[in-house]
């Protein structure tokens, strides 16, 4: 039996120029992450980041079950994060961005750390949430704001 050996930007040449069935002939023969141009366009849904990232939903339910919904919503985030990162760890003297929100009611003060003037008050979040680029940050914050609702303001 013969090996072949094919670089990752001769792949992505190939993929660019076959019809729809090349196409899932790579995506099969090299897994679809090789041919993600932008990462952001494929991360859409926590259901995307869990099977980009190798979890099923079941596998994520199954570890959330005992979680109240703002801690399934903590790890939703940090799914998101982690396939938005492309599976990259952030290294210290990296930079690291994570979405920021106004919220001109309530208080923030309950997360990790914080900051108040006489009419502000901020936080900050953890590493596992933070991505690589700002613009990933910016995308986080606008595309799953639902996810960050129920972390950060969980109902009673």
């Amino acid at each position: 039996m013969e090996n072949l050996t094919i670089t990752k930007e001769n792949a992505i040449k190939a993929f660019d120029g076959a019809n729809d069935k090349g196409k899932n002939l790579l995506k099969n023969l090299f897994g679809e992450k090789v041919f993600v141009k932008n990462i952001m366009d494929r991360i859409k849904t926590v259901e995307d980041a869990l099977v980009y990232n190798g979890k099923t939903v079941a596998q994520f339910n199954w570890e959330t079950e005992r979680d109240s919904d703002a801690q399934k919503a903590d790890k939703e985030i940090e799914e998101i994060a982690m396939a938005l990162r492309e599976g990259k760890t952030l290294e210290m003297g990296q930079k690291w961005y994570y979405p920021y929100f106004y919220k001109p009611t309530g208080s923030s003060s309950s997360f990790s750390g914080n900051g108040y003037l006489y009419a502000d008050d901020c936080a900050s979040v953890g590493a596992r949430r933070s991505v690589d680029t700002p613009e990933k940050a910016i995308y986080m914050g606008k595309q799953f704001a639902a996810i960050y609702t129920r972390s950060l303001a969980p109902s009673r």
